[in-house]
């Protein structure tokens, strides 16, 4: 009971238990943080070409051209042109992101990664 008082800091089992755990969710923060870093890009160009509008409503073509001249700024090369869709409802244009990328681990094990993302273009009154 006595040396129960006097023990401080972690044991060497602990240590043994605690230090892969930690390294295990570094690994996967590495390895999963450059995706996430991705989406905010993405996101911050679609949400971009919304907030530009002017007295005119811009065309899909025109939108989808800013949104594609903002990737490659930002160095994203691998949205595809399914991936970014345009939506007309009453409240203005939605431009709606939706992709899934996967990203290996080692081996065969794999994380897939799904981003949705909805930007609205408000009608012009």
């Amino acid at each position: 009971m006595r040396s129960l008082h006097r023990q401080k800091g972690l044991s060497f089992w602990a240590l043994l238990i605690l230090v892969p755990m930690i390294g295990f969710y570094v690994f996967i923060g590495i390895k999963i943080g450059p995706e996430y870093m991705n989406f905010l890009s993405v996101k911050k160009a679609v949400e971009g070409v919304a907030s530009e509008s002017g007295i005119k409503k811009p065309s899909r073509q025109e939108m989808r051209a800013s949104i594609d001249k903002r990737l490659d700024v930002s160095s994203i090369y691998f949205m595809q042109k399914e991936y970014i869709v345009f939506k007309e409802m009453k409240d203005g244009m939605h431009i709606l992101t939706n992709y899934s990328r996967e990203i290996p681990l080692g081996g065969n094990v794999y994380v897939t990664l799904k981003f949705e993302h909805d930007a609205l273009v408000k009608n012009s009154n």
